[in-house]
């Protein structure tokens, strides 16, 4: 009974912890200060495992650079 209540209360950490960094949807992996979201992102993580310099070119430069059209708020 006690390891139920250890589990229960660590999920509820990780997901206070995951709303205040404005974390949601499954599955988001924080990896350093990139986030991976929704399932279809996971080749993306993988090539970004194997290659951490990955967003460091000038086509990824360019997308950041872009401007905001909507912003989700808190």
């Amino acid at each position: 009974m006690s390891q139920e209540c250890s589990v229960k209360n660590a999920l509820r950490q990780n997901t206070e912890q995951a709303i205040a960094q404005g974390l949601y949807g499954v599955p988001t992996l924080v990896i350093g200060e990139h986030r991976f979201w929704g399932v279809d992102q996971m080749d993306m993580l993988k090539a970004y495992l194997s290659n951490q310099d990955l967003f460091e070119n000038d086509a990824y430069r360019r997308i950041k650079n872009l401007p905001t059209g909507i912003a989700r708020g808190k």
